[in-house]
Formats: C-alpha cells, structure tokens, sequence
C-alpha cells in the first residue's frame, strides 16, 4: 500500500469520478485484503437517474466490502429533486456497510452543480459520513481560495469527515494542512507521470506518505492519510 491509509478505486478516463467495473473492484479488494480501507467512485448521479431499484443493488453488491462510495453532482443545479432522488436511492439500496460520501465540486459552475452549502445541508440531512471537496475540471485543479477555509470549518463542526482533493501535491498538501482534513486526496501527484491517467506509482505514493510524516501527519499514527 506504499503507506497510504485508503484506497480509492477510480477509472480517470471516464470523468473526475469515473466508475470501474466489477472486476476491477473485485482485483482491488483481493490484492488489499482489508489492509485499508476502501472507497469507490460511481461516476455522476446521472449515470444512476434512470436505472431502476433492482439493477441499483445488482450494481453496488460488488462493493460489500467496499467501506466508502462517491458519486458526482454535475448537472444537479437544475434537477435538485431528481438529484435528491436518486443519492437517496442508491443509500437505500446499497450494501448496509457502506457508508456514503457527499462531494462537492468547487467549480460548481463549470459543473452546473449545487452550491457547497446545499451539498452540505443534503450531507447533513441525509446521513452521509462525510465530504469531498473536489474539481470537476481537471484541467484547472487549483481552486483553493480563502473563504474555503471558513466552509470547512463548518462542515467539521457538523462532525463530518473530510477529504481535500483537486490537484494536490506535496507543496500544497503543506499550505493546507492546517485545515486538519482527515484525508488528503490524490490522484495525478501518485501516479508514474504525474498524470491522472497514468499508472499509480509506489515510490510516488511512499514519497507523499513521508511527506506527510515532516509535517506531523503520520498516516501510520492514525492521523492524515492520503488515499489514491
């Protein structure tokens, strides 16, 4: 595992939370053998709006020993009740041990999603286990601007666990540490190229893990992990 703390099992080329197949997730638990915990991306609440109940849990039984799922809010902005419909739906109909994770992209508007603040009362409401603050444009991955910092502040006051994504490298993992999310989330900064369709690499990931170590936030003392 190279040291990271919980595995995020994506497919980069079909979109910012591309979905994997089966097998893949199958692979990823064989190999990990609960060493970790895991988390699945399920592509965007579009990809899941028209599919009826009994395929919803036909699709999500594979991930019974998955212990964390995402899925995206494009496009919600204007389709807030079918949005809600659908998140609603997959919790229901998911394996009971997993635990949902809301995202919010902080390009809201290149996504035309829902505002962090609607995504967080629908986490809150909803049960969910905590968020990820995300880009929806891959392109442009530095989004992080000041009045981010007082957003989170209220999302940890409302007991919810947080992941930090969206370009993240070692140096700006340092310049937001202080926000103490409890997951920093990478992808391109793990991988052999530095490139989020390339291939993970361990030195990479063990690279960061250190990093995390000089700055007190030692995944193997419980604390910041970086999950892939």
């Amino acid at each position: 595992m190279a040291g990271a703390g919980l595995i995020d099992a994506k497919s980069p080329a079909n979109g910012p939370l591309g979905r994997c197949d089966e097998a893949t997730w199958r692979a990823i638990q064989s190999v990990v053998q609960n060493q970790v915990p895991l988390s699945a991306a399920l592509g965007e609440w579009t990809d899941w709006c028209q599919i009826d109940e009994t395929e919803i849990r036909g699709r999500l039984a594979p991930l019974a020993g998955f212990t964390y799922a995402k899925i995206g809010p494009s496009g919600s902005a204007d389709r807030i009740s079918l949005w809600s419909e659908t998140l609603t739906r997959l919790q229901r109909h998911s394996p009971e041990t997993l635990k949902w994770i809301a995202v919010i992209y902080a390009d809201n508007q290149a996504a035309n999603s829902l505002s962090r603040e609607q995504l967080l009362d629908f986490a809150i409401q909803n049960g969910c286990h905590g968020l990820l603050i995300d880009t929806f444009d891959k392109s442009k991955p530095n989004i992080w601007r000041s009045d981010w910092n007082s957003f989170i502040r209220k999302v940890q006051k409302s007991h919810l666990k947080i992941a930090l994504a969206g370009g993240l490298n070692a140096q700006r993992i340092s310049q937001l540490q202080d926000l103490d999310p409890e997951w920093f989330a990478v992808r391109g900064s793990a991988c052999k190229t530095h490139k989020r369709t390339s291939r993970i690499s361990f030195r990479n990931v063990h690279r960061l893990v250190r990093n995390l170590e000089k700055f007190n936030l030692n995944p193997g003392n419980g604390s910041k992990k970086a999950p892939i």
